[in-house]
């Protein structure tokens, strides 16, 4: 059972329960965790329990509704647009920064790919995700924007 306060803060289950829409994308109470504590998220840690702004959260959704209309665009226009795509691993190894300065891990990183936060596909061989680089870039470019409003 879902019990809403009427802040604006909120947990994380919280914030699932009165936006129920973002299962779609596989988005759970630890998923946002990860979120706020990849500074995707705004907000603050109060007896061990997030405290999330319900408008990070609405920004966060945003974005990932943002990220589903171009790659609705790319597949109906059917454009051959030239895309780099790197594991999780080889993004870390690339963009170092992003382990020093937001505190990002291969699988967090995984953890925004399915999250539908970051466009690109699984490889079929070996089930490996293959991030598109432009929308890991984009990603980090909100997280620090997010990360200087704290």
């Amino acid at each position: 059972m879902c019990a809403l306060q009427s802040s604006t803060s909120l947990t994380p289950h919280e914030l699932i329960c009165k936006y129920p829409e973002t299962e779609k994308w596989g988005w759970n109470s630890s998923k946002i965790g990860t979120f706020f504590s990849a500074n995707l998220l705004i907000g603050k840690r109060k007896l061990l329990k997030a405290r999330i702004t319900e408008t990070s959260f609405l920004e966060l959704i945003d974005y990932c509704n943002k990220l589903l209309i171009k790659k609705s665009e790319i597949l109906l226009a059917k454009t051959s647009v030239n895309l780099d795509f790197y594991t999780p691993d080889e993004l870390v190894h690339k963009y170092p920064q992003v382990v020093d300065d937001l505190d990002w891990n291969a699988s967090k990183i995984g953890v925004f790919f399915n999250a539908g936060l970051l466009d690109g596909y699984r490889d079929g061989k070996e089930y490996k995700a293959l991030i598109n680089e432009t929308s890991f870039l984009e990603l980090v470019n909100y997280a620090t924007a997010i990360s200087l409003r704290k």
